[in-house]
């Protein structure tokens, strides 16, 4: 069993030496089951920032997608796409610079991350990007928002919270290829204000979340009037983040074609965002939602056909960046985790891999009790998660991640706060994950 590396760099001892320390480690689920991973692979290490990327089969070959080569976490990045017949040798079919992906002048980031939506005919891609907010308000109607603002509930602190959250807004789009390494222009996919997160198919319709920001426009919307009284009341402490930071909501959508796409139901206005979905056999759909931009532990969502209500359930974990699969009669969870014992910024560290402040793991989740089990944790450290999963026909998981680089010793700290923890340059990861 080994971890060997397909990019630009060799791979050296010290990463070595954590292959040996996690194999030796691996979490156990049930008594009867047992998941690990039994290969790891860097297959795209070029420039100093690559990240958040997705993973897909489509006519028989497989398409990771990622922002790459950025000069940080958060600059805006190039769009690559990599090819490959067997998931073991890669190719790039597409490397295009983020102004390629532009639709309006006032977007800031282009592309900011992106979605593959494989279909018969065409392989589309579905992404966000970041622009600028709407902060033109004149100062009566200011004034007059702020009285309502109180009269709702709300204080000083989160009335401040909602001002600044109109500096930026966001953009959904779309491109699409019929070959493989053509791509159409981009074109608008959502109303100016949404993100959108992990498409899916099933029952033959295309399903998404996106999740918007009640801060696009100067006034009090309906779901600003249930986030409002709960803003600063929920006792979260300094270090998990306020009751609502970024006011956001996350809306059901659905599609024929994934071209022309429709709100089927508002799924919660819990200042949910990056929120993973998948479907069972019998129709169960599973959401599950980081919940604001700190430390505050994620939500899960059920619904069943035909989606109009969802049964929340508050999970016990902080996740970042989720994903969701429903594979061998189990739902399995995989994003960023955090490690709330410590509140440390991790760094390389053999002996105390598994015990670092982030990393990229995945949990076995009972959709009724909302009962988070670690599933395993893979080789990742300081800037990484995303995982997206696709299986495999003898029945494991592939799971596309990104992490801080495996091959490079000096890593520089990015970012501010009191717990400073992204680090580049950063790597795009596959692993193969076994489930007995």
């Amino acid at each position: 069993m080994s971890t060997r590396q397909t990019g630009s760099r060799s791979l050296v001892t010290k990463w070595a030496l954590v292959t040996i320390v996690l194999l030796t480690f691996l979490p156990v689920g049930n008594s009867d089951e047992r998941t690990r991973w039994v290969s790891v692979k860097e297959i795209y290490s070029q420039g100093k920032h690559n990240g958040w990327p997705d993973l897909c089969r489509w006519r028989d070959k497989y398409y990771v997608v990622f922002p790459a080569h950025g000069v940080g976490h958060q600059a805006p990045h190039d769009v690559v796409v990599l090819a490959s017949d067997d998931a073991e040798h890669w190719e790039s079919v597409l490397d295009t610079p983020p102004t390629d992906w532009q639709l309006e002048d006032d977007e800031t980031w282009p592309a900011e991350t992106l979605f593959f939506l494989p279909t018969e005919k065409r392989l589309y891609l579905l992404y966000w990007a970041s622009a600028r907010g709407n902060t033109d308000v004149s100062e009566k109607r200011r004034n007059q928002l702020k009285k309502q603002w109180m009269e709702l509930g709300g204080n000083e602190n989160s009335w401040q919270r909602w001002l600044t959250c109109h500096e930026q807004s966001y953009r959904t789009r779309l491109r699409y290829t019929e070959d493989g390494r053509t791509w159409s222009q981009p074109q608008q996919l959502l109303d100016p204000g949404w993100w959108l997160w992990r498409p899916q198919t099933f029952g033959g319709k295309h399903y998404m979340v996106g999740f918007s920001g009640q801060a696009q426009q100067w006034q009090i919307t309906p779901e600003l009037t249930e986030m409002i009284p709960l803003a600063d009341t929920t006792p979260l402490g300094v270090k998990r983040g306020w009751g609502i930071e970024l006011f956001r909501a996350a809306s059901l959508f659905v599609s024929d074609d994934g071209l022309a796409w429709s709100k089927v139901s508002n799924i919660a206005n819990r200042d949910d965002g990056e929120p993973g979905l998948h479907f069972a056999p019998d129709g169960r759909a599973l959401v599950v939602s980081r919940n604001g931009s700190g430390f505050k532990h994620a939500i899960a969502y059920v619904g069943h056909p035909p989606y109009h209500h969802w049964r929340s359930i508050q999970l016990d974990q902080a996740i970042h960046q989720a994903a969701v699969i429903y594979h061998k009669n189990r739902w399995i969870v995989g994003g960023r985790y955090l490690d709330e014992a410590t509140f440390e910024p991790n760094r390389f560290d053999p002996v105390n891999a598994l015990q670092s402040r982030t990393g990229t793991r995945l949990w076995f989740l009972d959709d009724q009790t909302g009962e988070l089990t670690v599933a395993t944790t893979l080789p990742s450290w300081g800037d990484c998660g995303q995982p997206a999963f696709l299986p495999t026909p003898e029945g494991d998981l592939l799971v596309a991640y990104y992490s801080c680089s495996q091959t490079i010793d000096r890593n520089l700290a990015v970012g501010g706060g009191p717990h400073p923890g992204k680090y580049s340059p950063t790597s795009i990861y596959l692993a193969r994950v076994v489930i007995e």
